[in-house]
């Protein structure tokens, strides 16, 4: 199976785009969608993400899972309440 498509930008456009200081951070991305934002952080050195999403949980699990980022990210429906 190919990869499904992320378009992750150059660390230098995640900077520009997200001008947070993550690395060695957890971050929580609310709104994750496909992945792209959790690559952008992880790419900058964040540790740990926390990853919501409403609309493409499935998607988004799949995508790490199939990038082997899935050790990195905990994903969990915006739903739920733990």
């Amino acid at each position: 199976m190919d990869k499904l498509w992320v378009d992750v930008p150059s660390v230098e456009r995640c900077a520009s785009m997200y001008p947070l200081e993550v690395r060695g951070r957890t971050v929580l991305d609310i709104g994750a969608y496909l992945g792209e934002t959790v690559l952008c952080f992880l790419k900058r050195g964040a540790v740990h993400v926390i990853a919501r999403e409403l609309l493409f949980y499935e998607y988004l699990l799949e995508n790490l899972i199939i990038n082997n980022l899935a050790d990195l990210v905990e994903v969990k429906p915006i739903w739920a309440v733990d």
